[in-house]
């Protein structure tokens, strides 16, 4: 059926074995080939000190040394999971330090050290260097602090805004943005400020207009909503109700353009969205998940790969049947700014969603532990979620990517002059070194992606993907790089030049970032390098 242009598609379900704890605000993921439900509250609004995992067709229990109601889950590059904070109490109340670590091999868990803050509503990420940056809190203050094996968890910022839930997104390498949708209290905030980890805060226009639709839980999904390198899918909302994708690439804001606006109504009634997006990279789909009060859930298909390359996303919705104990759908009583949460969703290597757990009544004191599997655009298949093979996937993203790197060579952008539409990546890369090596754009203070993308007549889109695929390196490294090698040679001219000035001279915002920039492209630091002259 089709409504406002927008085809509506209804999608198989599969019910599958229910978990062994109803869990409301729990961690949901998958690691080794494994899905795995960790913490979050069960009947009666009481936190669970388990977590267990799906195999061979049923869910397997496990203790945990602590509660983790509405904390962070975080799966490292190691193939473990780092899990932290939450509620310390029954009813949703106070905050907790206690921080454990998933092992998959063994289904069993250790503890860490103790958060340098007791936190719960708290967000967590592991950066390029696997340090991992903790922050957020509710009811509590917030700050920033990072996780090494060597040091434990450590203070290393004030925020400029306590937040709850907030985004934490990679945007350069071993450095990050926070944001938020709400504070530390459950507040709007206004204005939005944006954190650096290493820099000073900012605001973005768009944030003023659009903001995120809905915060996002825990650190399980900020890799979830990647499209790139360094850029991130957000739904976010305006003053009148209306949805959009916002497009963030290095510190770059923008809206992504749509064949149709996202759809906030159905055949049957209102669609809440309480969820951030899910991303397909190897297809370029982004989906996001909503529900009816008829007990429906739907799925939002974004073809945002159309939209990056020369046109605008195609919008359709599936929808499922009423699903009967899954979800409570919108209670009449509750505000949309304090909805009922959909249930807890994964997207699968496969391409389905694993829905396990959430409201199952109209309070967060009753969830649920019905579990199903939704498969958008095909039929699904009976087994159980051991279904994919991990030498087949590696071998099939691995083709995924040098197809798209062969066609990102030469890539055109339709929105664009005819000059630079009809000009190869391999182009378009030279006039690009061309203005930062004759015209030393890098020179320029606070120069952002969107100023280069004027000067050449194109857009950020293309821009950052002519870049990470030509290079290797998203466009701060790129910058910096010409940055660096500028202050060498400063250094070569004047070796008693202050470092402060260098930094200045250099184009860098402050010496901070300069030291720290000129050690990861160098393996030095400016002293060492100036006595190895």
């Amino acid at each position: 059926m089709e409504m406002e242009g927008v085809i509506f598609q209804e999608m198989p379900v599969e019910l599958l074995p229910a978990m062994n704890v109803p869990r409301l605000s729990h961690s949901l993921l998958t690691v080794n080939g494994e899905v795995v439900a960790i913490g979050g509250h069960t009947t009666g609004f009481v936190p669970t000190r388990t977590a267990e995992y799906y195999s061979g067709g049923s869910w397997h229990l496990m203790d945990t040394y602590y509660t983790h109601d509405d904390g962070f889950a975080v799966a490292l590059k190691s193939g473990e999971v780092m899990v932290g904070g939450g509620y310390s109490s029954d009813f949703g109340i106070g905050q907790s330090f206690g921080t454990e670590l998933y092992h998959p091999v063994t289904h069993s868990f250790t503890h860490l050290p103790i958060l340098d803050q007791k936190r719960t509503h708290v967000s967590a990420l592991e950066l390029d260097g696997g340090e991992v940056l903790i922050t957020g809190n509710w009811y509590a203050p917030d700050k920033m602090e990072l996780y090494t094996p060597e040091t434990g968890f450590q203070k290393v910022k004030e925020v400029s805004q306590a937040r709850s839930f907030p985004y934490v997104l990679r945007s350069g390498q071993d450095n990050a943005m926070v944001f938020a949708l709400r504070d530390n209290y459950g507040n709007p905030l206004e204005p939005i400020l944006i954190d650096r980890l290493e820099g000073e805060s900012f605001t973005v226009p768009l944030l003023e207009q659009w903001r995120p639709a809905v915060p996002v839980a825990g650190g399980t999904r900020m890799a979830a909503f990647e499209v790139g390198n360094y850029s991130y899918l957000i739904p976010v909302s305006n003053g009148e109700g209306a949805l959009a994708a916002m497009l963030v690439s290095g510190e770059e804001f923008s809206l992504l353009e749509l064949e149709h606006p996202i759809p906030t109504n159905s055949p049957w009634g209102a669609i809440q969205y309480d969820d951030n997006f899910f991303t397909d990279k190897d297809k370029g789909i982004a989906w996001l998940l909503g529900a009816d009060a008829n007990l429906r859930v739907y799925l939002l298909e974004l073809g945002y790969g159309t939209a990056l390359r020369d046109g605008k996303a195609p919008v359709k919705v599936y929808y499922t049947p009423p699903i009967d104990g899954l979800i409570a759908g919108i209670a009449d009583n509750l505000s949309p700014e304090h909805p009922v949460p959909t249930p807890e969703g994964i997207l699968l290597p496969d391409g389905r969603f694993f829905l396990a757990g959430g409201s199952g009544g109209y309070s967060y004191y009753d969830p649920t532990a019905v579990v199903c599997m939704l498969s958008p655009g095909g039929v699904f298949k009976a087994n159980s979620p051991s279904w994919w093979f991990p030498v087949v996937c590696v071998l099939v993203l691995a083709f995924a990517c040098w197809l798209g790197w062969r066609q990102l060579r030469g890539r055109k952008i339709a929105s664009a002059p005819k000059e630079i539409r009809e000009m190869p990546a391999e182009d378009l890369m030279s006039r690009l070194t061309t203005l930062m090596e004759t015209e030393r754009f890098y020179l320029k203070k606070d120069l952002r992606l969107s100023d280069v993308a004027a000067a050449l007549g194109t857009n950020v889109t293309y821009i950052s993907a002519v870049v990470n695929g030509t290079t290797g390196k998203n466009f701060p490294n790129f910058l910096n790089s010409y940055r660096v090698r500028h202050a060498q040679e400063l250094m070569r001219q004047n070796s008693n030049l202050p470092l402060h000035a260098v930094a200045e001279e250099s184009g860098f915002p402050n010496e901070t970032t300069f030291l720290r920039n000129f050690k990861t492209q160098t393996g030095l630091t400016p002293s060492e390098w100036k006595a190895a002259l």
